[in-house]
């Protein structure tokens, strides 16, 4: 078993990407699916969380083993969820509302990162996404240039079948929501947060900073007092969109257990560093789970379903 497994991604933004309006993505692999977000644009000199609903029609259950996103230049990550709301919840691309997300009754779908990033599960788990779902993402973009920026992502999708399933997957984040960061200087923030369920089998986790990072520290509390450090490094800048995955090889974790993260930054600017410009996240799947919901917990051990 590898202790991580580093995500060969393009880098945020790379000038080797083609414009959106020759945005040709690779095929999903062999039985699979590909799902493309229609044209939104990224103005110049800007950061932008754009929220969207990606047009789908699913007549059949499916089940996601993999997902690897595809985006335009300037393209950092894509969060993929699945509503199984009747109405549109975001009729056309926009910056990105509290109501978007933070509604309730998203499922994961897809994660992914600049030009074929993603996740995948063990053989045997999936997500299992209903007949007549609504797509809804979340879609990173930064458009260092002088000109606008015209977008577009895609989601490809590892289908398998029903019969190869025997575990249905579900996802946990820990997410520092209220961070602040001072200016011209070093700041170290923790968040502990217990975790949702009882019989949770972690296959693997993935710790998110942005470019101001300096350390992270990934530990799990036992019930039982006894620690684990899941990971612990220096970060590096190159982390923000070469996503590293630390491979946790199915492991046992219950409500009991306490997951606590600790993140460290050099704020270089003259000016605070705020969520979402900078983060300190832990991102997690888990199975076996009913119903496939993304449980959250922030920095004040708030834990909520989404």
């Amino acid at each position: 078993m590898g202790v991580m497994v580093a995500w060969l991604l393009a880098a945020c933004g790379s000038d080797s990407a083609p414009p959106a309006d020759t945005f040709e993505p690779p095929p999903p692999p062999p039985g699979g699916m590909q799902i493309v977000s229609p044209e939104f644009s990224i103005p110049p000199g800007s950061e932008k969380f754009i929220c969207m609903e990606i047009p789908v029609s699913l007549d059949r259950d499916i089940y996601v083993r993999a997902s690897r996103v595809h985006q335009s230049r300037g393209g950092h990550h894509l969060l993929a969820f699945y509503t199984t709301e009747s109405e549109p919840r975001i009729p056309e691309p926009r910056d990105c509302r509290g109501e978007d997300m933070g509604r309730g009754g998203l499922r994961i779908l897809g994660v992914g990162s600049s030009a074929g990033s993603g996740i995948a599960l063990p053989e045997g788990v999936a997500f299992r996404v209903p007949a007549g779902v609504r797509v809804i993402a979340q879609s990173h973009y930064i458009n260092a240039g002088t000109q606008p920026l015209v977008a577009r992502d895609a989601i490809n999708l590892e289908l398998v079948q029903r019969e190869r399933v025997t575990a249905f997957a579900g996802a946990f984040a820990q997410v520092d929501l209220h961070l602040e960061l001072p200016p011209r200087r070093e700041t170290t923030r923790q968040m502990e947060c217990r975790m949702p369920l009882d019989g949770m089998r972690v296959p693997w986790l993935l710790p998110h900073m942005h470019e101001w990072g300096v350390h992270k520290r990934v530990e799990l509390r036992r019930a039982s007092g006894e620690t684990l450090v899941l990971w612990e490094g220096e970060w590096e800048a190159a982390f923000r969109d070469h996503f590293p995955i630390v491979d946790l090889g199915d492991m046992l974790v219950g409500r009991d257990d306490v997951l606590r993260t600790r993140c460290t930054w050099h704020n270089t600017l003259d000016e605070p560093l705020l969520f979402p410009t900078e983060m300190c996240a832990t991102f997690l799947v888990f199975h076996p789970s009913e119903t496939g919901a993304l449980h959250v917990c922030d920095d004040t051990g708030e834990e909520f379903v989404l």
